[in-house]
């Protein structure tokens, strides 16, 4: 827009690791036009995952205007706790004035952290923006108290209100904000070019992660690794799939097929082979990690759960797999679902998530407590249609027709996923614009 005023934004965030809420901020900075918007980071905590450090330089090399971090922590170390906090508001207040921002963007869950637009509105800062990104707490009744309080007092500092979802916005916001309609719904947008389908690059990555049985059957979850994503549950749920009983192992008769679909009845049969039909893959790192992996040893699933960390080719990972899981206690609309759909696989995720997060009609919502068997039934169900296995293991070449034939459906469906997200509105480049107008109110 000629003639307009470049936004000089100062985003808050008690932390930048490598979550979804991070990586949402990160893309949204590096998307949005330079010449209209300037941005700077103040941290809560002062570690810094490297990760984020590099990325951060490379959207804004030396000699760029935007990208300073300011860790509080780094700068206010006094032992004492009252000291400590003056010296926070001090600082906080002075960066504000000094560094002329037009707008603070405080991106948390938490409603209590959005207190320091208060210091941004004694430095006549214009633009107090509160970004909700999740739908519930890890700290207990004490943190829904908390947040109960300060929610109804967010309208005292705050004068911007954005919301990945609706569930993240009743989360954060009082009602007599969301009724008139104040509250801005901002996606968390994706890369979306980055995930369309390569049935190459599908058949490559399994082979580098040893994914090469014929009636392999291969589940993913993305995101970090924390008691919220509730992963351990996975490890339920595929310990009943692989007891279970699979219809699709054998051929029904033409009375059962009239009849209908046999009952789910508790037993798989692998087969002539001791090889697992299922693989998990668990990406992300976070401090449930180690205690994870305990539990899948301890439960006999080290040889189907495979741990692969913090991944540079998340699409790479979501093209090799064949269902996409995501069993969270809450969620705000997760970032990893909507590249999962991007990437065209069918998703089974907790009934706790949003069904805005549905972009592509391919979203399955189950509860999550005591429900194992039913996500174990919905995996061998999917499994079954997508695998189309025959009751005899010696037609070799009968499946080697079928495996061609699925892979001959899989990439024109798949591929075709991408665009249906990229119009739902969720790419990035799209979303960025639409922060930019944002800011322009202020």
């Amino acid at each position: 827009m000629r003639g307009q005023k470049k936004k000089r934004v100062l985003h808050f965030k008690y932390a930048l690791k490598t979550d979804g809420a991070t990586q949402v901020l990160l893309d949204l900075c590096e998307h949005m036009d330079p010449s209209r918007v300037t941005c700077d980071f103040l941290l809560g905590d002062q570690e810094l995952a490297e990760q984020v450090r590099e990325r951060i330089r490379k959207i804004w090399p030396e000699g760029r205007a935007g990208g300073r971090v300011y860790p509080i922590a780094a700068y206010c170390q006094e032992k004492g706790r009252i000291a400590y906090t003056l010296h926070k508001i001090v600082f906080c207040c002075r960066l504000m004035r000094r560094g002329r921002y037009d707008v603070v963007h405080v991106h948390t869950e938490d409603a209590g952290r959005s207190l320091i637009l208060l210091f941004a509105w004694l430095m006549g800062v214009k633009g107090r923006v509160v970004h909700s990104h999740n739908s519930g707490t890890q700290s207990g009744r004490l943190g829904e108290v908390r947040q109960a309080f300060f929610r109804q007092l967010l309208p005292v500092w705050a004068n911007g209100y954005l919301a990945c979802s609706a569930q993240a916005a009743r989360w954060m916001f009082p009602g007599r904000l969301l009724r008139t309609e104040r509250v801005v719904f901002l996606p968390n947008g994706i890369r979306v070019e980055q995930f369309g389908f390569s049935e190459k690059e599908r058949q490559r990555c399994r082979q580098e992660l040893g994914l090469t049985g014929r009636q392999m059957f291969v589940l993913c979850a993305v995101g970090r690794l924390a008691r919220q994503k509730n992963l351990a549950f996975l490890f339920q749920v595929l310990q009943a799939v692989e007891e279970g009983r699979w219809r699709g192992r054998q051929l029904q008769s033409k009375e059962q097929e009239r009849s209908g679909p046999r009952a789910w009845t508790g037993k798989m049969d692998h087969g002539p082979t001791d090889e697992p039909m299922f693989r998990l893959l668990i990406v992300g790192d976070g401090p449930e990690e180690e205690r994870l992996k305990r539990k899948a040893r301890a439960m006999g699933l080290s040889r189907q759960v495979l741990f692969l960390g913090e991944r540079a080719d998340v699409p790479r990972i979501l093209w090799a797999s064949d269902l996409f899981l995501l069993p969270s206690f809450f969620e705000g609309l997760p970032r990893a679902l909507v590249e999962a759909q991007a990437a065209g696989l069918p998703c089974i995720v907790s009934d706790r998530i949003t069904r805005q997060a549905d972009l592509t009609g391919k979203v399955c919502y189950l509860p999550v407590k005591g429900a194992a068997e039913r996500w174990a039934k919905k995996i061998a169900e999917e499994a079954e249609s997508q695998l189309g296995l025959m009751e005899n293991a010696g037609q070799a070449q009968v499946q080697i027709h079928q495996e061609e034939d699925a892979r001959q459906q899989r990439v024109p469906l798949r591929g075709q996923a991408a665009l249906k997200v990229e119009q739902a509105g969720f790419a990035i480049g799209d979303v960025a614009k639409r922060l930019e107008r944002y800011y322009d109110r202020f």
